[in-house]
C-alpha cells in the first residue's frame, strides 16, 4: 500500500466513512474503493451496502414535505469515565434546528463542542438524552441502521479538507456516491455540477496537491453535498484558511444554504465566522449559554468583543442548560 493510501486510511475521513459503512477493516475499504475507481468492478464489496442505485430508505420525499425540525437535541448529557473518575463533558443540552437553517455552534477549546458534534453525527452514543435527525432518533438505532442512515442523511466538512491525494478533484467529490453504488455516469454528473456550484469546475481533473487551501475546502464542501444529505456538519471549516479565503468559503456556504435549503451546523470558535450564520448556539464548560441570532454591538459598547462578553454574561444568568 502506498504512502498516500496509508495517510488516507489514518485520517478522519477514513474513520467517518468506515463508520458510515460499519466497516472495521480499513484494508477492505481501501481495496474496495480502488477496485471501483479503477473500473475493475462496478459495485463495491463492502459489508451492508445496498447493491443498487440509490433508493431512499427512510421516506425522503415524505420527510422533505413534512419535517420542519431537521435536528433536535433533547436533554443531552455526556460523560467520560477515566479510571474511577467521571468527567462531565455536556450537561442537559437541549435545542432544535429547522430545515434549511444555518446555525453556528460556538465555543472555545474545552467547551464540549467537538463532543457534541460527534454525538450529533452519530459517531458516539450519549450518556443521556436523544438526538433526532429528519424525524429519526439516531440514539436508538443499532450500528447497521445508523451506518445506513448516515450514508443518506449526513454530510461532513472537515477542517483539514481530508481529500485523497491520489484521486482527482472529481473523484474525491464522487466518493460518498461510490458507497451508495451510484452509477458512474450519475456520480460524474453530480460531481461536476457541484464543482460548478462551488466555483472550481476547471479543477475537476486536477489533484488536491495542485490546489490552494481554499480550493481544497471547496472540494470538501462539494463532497459533503453530493448525496443531498438532510444536514451537513462543518467542523471548523475555515480553521486552516487566511481571512480573505475564510470570507470566500463562508460566502459559498451561505449561498448554498440559500439556494439548496440544506441545513448547515457550523462548529467554530471564531465569533467572526459565527456572526454570518442565522443563529448561534454558544457552549461553555459543557453548558448551553444562549441561542439566538447574531446582534450588533449594543449601544454604549466600544467593540464587538465587548458586545460578545456582555451577551454571554447575560445569557449565563438566564435560562441556559446547566
Amino acid at each position: 500500500m502506498g504512502n498516500d493510501a496509508k495517510k488516507y486510511l489514518s485520517n478522519n475521513i477514513s474513520n467517518f466513512y468506515m463508520k458510515q459503512k460499519n466497516i472495521s477493516n480499513s484494508a477492505d475499504l481501501q481495496r474496495s474503493f480502488h477496485r471501483v475507481v479503477s473500473g475493475k468492478i462496478k459495485k463495491p464489496f463492502l459489508p451492508f451496502i445496498r447493491y443498487s442505485q440509490y433508493v431512499p430508505c427512510y421516506g425522503d420525499e415524505y420527510m422533505e414535505e413534512r419535517i420542519v425540525t431537521m435536528l433536535r437535541v433533547d436533554h443531552l448529557s455526556h460523560s467520560f469515565l477515566s479510571g474511577s473518575e467521571t468527567t462531565q463533558v455536556l450537561q442537559n443540552i437541549h435545542f432544535q434546528v429547522q430545515k434549511g437553517e444555518m446555525l453556528a455552534l460556538l465555543g472555545s477549546s474545552g467547551s464540549g463542542k467537538s463532543t457534541l458534534l460527534n454525538l450529533m453525527a452519530g459517531l458516539m452514543k450519549p450518556t443521556e438524552g436523544d438526538i433526532y435527525i429528519a424525524g429519526e432518533n439516531i440514539v436508538k438505532m443499532n450500528e447497521n441502521k445508523l451506518a445506513e442512515f448516515r450514508r443518506h442523511h449526513i454530510g461532513f466538512i472537515f477542517q483539514a479538507y481530508e481529500l485523497i491525494a491520489n484521486l482527482t478533484v472529481r473523484e474525491n467529490v464522487e466518493l460518498p456516491l461510490i458507497f451508495q453504488s451510484a452509477h458512474p455516469a450519475v456520480r460524474k454528473k453530480k460531481a461536476l455540477a457541484l464543482l460548478e456550484q462551488v466555483g472550481i469546475p476547471e479543477k475537476a481533473e486536477l489533484f488536491p496537491s495542485q490546489l490552494s487551501g481554499g480550493q481544497q475546502q471547496r472540494v470538501s464542501i462539494a463532497r459533503s453535498l453530493v448525496t443531498e444529505p438532510s444536514v451537513i456538519f462543518a467542523d471548523e471549516p475555515t480553521g486552516n484558511l487566511d481571512t480573505k479565503t475564510e470570507d470566500e468559503i463562508i460566502s459559498i456556504l451561505k449561498r448554498l444554504n440559500d439556494s439548496m435549503a440544506t441545513t448547515f451546523i457550523i462548529v467554530t470558535h471564531e465569533h467572526e465566522v459565527a456572526r454570518h450564520t442565522k443563529r448561534i448556539i454558544t457552549l461553555r464548560d459543557g453548558c448551553l449559554l444562549e441561542t439566538g441570532a447574531w446582534t450588533a454591538a449594543p449601544a454604549g459598547t466600544e467593540s464587538e468583543a465587548e458586545a460578545e462578553a456582555e451577551i454571554a454574561a447575560g445569557a449565563g444568568t438566564g435560562g441556559g442548560a446547566s
